[in-house]
This record gives C-alpha cells, structure tokens and sequence, in this order.
C-alpha cells in the first residue's frame, strides 16, 4: 500500500527502511522485508530521491549517460522506475512512502561523472538538511519502530548523506540498524573497507533469508530499466545475489542478509 502523506504513518509500523533509490531496500533487505511481513509485522520502505527534474532542466552527462543505460527518457525516467518499484514492494508486501527528493544527478550541478557521485558530498547539497526534518518527524510518529538506514558501502553521495544523517541522530534512534547496500557489497573488501571507516563498535548481525532469498529475487527483478546498469544483464542478477547471501551465512543457513547495530 502506498502512503501519500507522513500524517499517516503512525506507531503500528514495526520496521521503517530507509532506501536512498527506487531498488535499495529491495536489494539489500528484501529477505528481511518478505520474513518481517509473512510474520504479519508492518515494515515501510521509504524511498528519498523520487523527485523527478524540472521539464526544462538542463540534465548534466552523467544523467543523460545514465538515462541511456536505463533505456528511458528524461521525461518518463523518474515515473518509470517507480512504476518498477511499486511492483517490487508488492512483491514483498510492503507499505512505501516516496519524500519526493531529487536524485544526487539532478540535484546538484557537482555530481556530474561517476568519480563525483561516488565520493564525498559537497558542502552545500541539500538533501541532508530535508531528510533530517524527514527522520525527525518520522521517529516521532512511530517511535517504537526499528529504523534501517544504508551503511555507505560503495561511497554513493546519496548513501553517505543518509547515514550520516541517522548517525547523527543515533542517540535518539535506540533502534537504529544499518544494512550494508548491494550490489556494491559484491566488490571484494568493500564491506570491510566501509566499516573501518565509521564510527566505533558496529557489530555485525546475520538474519537468515532462506525461506525468502527467490522472493527477494522476484523483487528485484522489478527493476528492469536497472539491471544492465547494475549487473550486466537479468539472467547475471539472480545467481551474484544468491552467491553473495551464501558468501556471509554461517554454518546451518543457506542464505543470509547482514545489518550492522
């Protein structure tokens, strides 16, 4: 079910994702989503840069290089891919709230080649300012529920901005959970090099995604426009996701999913 308005988000949800993209949470959490609401608990995923560009807007190479990829125009981009997205969430039977922002391409002039967009954010992006007032209003309406925010692995401006703002306000998250974000975990190193780099004292917790991994495929197969982009191909996405949900399961679990608290 789609929420249209903050005002209906209240404290009956028990799980609230945090996904910077139109795919985040189901690629990094779809397992987790799926078991949460086959155990009738309510989980909402919401999705931050959903805004679509001004029609006169001037798009930078980057976006023009990434609309290409995706096979969309830049007027049915933004509405095409949450189109895929509301088709994942159903799938895994989750409540979604879209905030509307833009997307770090069509946000700020700066991150205009992939060097910039996977680096540190500029000083004066504005989405931090408008995601923490989000984050706010959000733990004050359903203060009970465990918040998922990405941990940056993979350094993506849109990933940092939000975790620097949950960390932030992490003293007042007591259910604060970080997941880290695929495919960018699927580099070599790249969860470990991630982990060292923030604050002290994260601890890894494995959830077993078994039962749920095909769901979670099912989900992110949703995503057409993105799976040349993000994997080479579908038929490379399902195998690289399973492979990697066994890579980090311990003895007795077949696939699992890993948050850091």
């Amino acid at each position: 079910m789609q929420i249209y308005d903050l005002r209906q988000i209240h404290d009956t949800y028990q799980h609230i994702y945090l996904s910077p993209h139109l795919d985040d949470a189901a690629l990094s959490c779809g397992g987790m989503i799926a078991a949460q609401r086959e155990r009738d608990e309510r989980v909402l995923v919401v999705t931050i840069c959903t805004g679509s560009p001004s029609p006169d807007a001037t798009l930078n190479p980057l976006a023009q290089e990434l609309h290409a990829n995706w096979q969309l125009s830049a007027e049915t981009a933004v509405a095409a891919r949450i189109a895929e997205d509301q088709a994942a969430m159903d799938v895994l039977d989750a409540d979604y709230f879209y905030l509307g922002l833009l997307d770090a391409i069509y946000r700020h002039p700066a991150y205009c080649t992939r060097e910039s967009l996977f680096g540190q954010p500029v000083a004066d992006d504005p989405l931090s300012s408008a995601l923490r007032v989000t984050l706010t209003g959000l733990q004050r309406r359903a203060p009970t529920a465990v918040i998922y925010s990405p941990l940056g692995v993979g350094s993506h401006v849109d990933h940092l901005n939000v975790y620097a703002v949950c960390a932030g306000l992490a003293s007042q998250l007591s259910t604060l959970r970080f997941y880290e974000e695929l495919p960018y975990a699927l580099v070599d190193g790249s969860v470990a090099a991630r982990v060292a780099t923030v604050a002290k004292g994260l601890e890894p917790q494995l959830v077993e995604i078994s039962p749920w991994m095909e769901r979670k495929i099912l989900s992110i197969a949703a995503y057409a426009s993105q799976m040349a982009e993000l994997f080479g191909s579908l038929e490379r996405m399902a195998p690289l996701m399973r492979d990697y949900a066994a890579s980090i399961s311990p003895d007795g679990a077949s696939f699992c999913e890993r948050l850091w608290r």
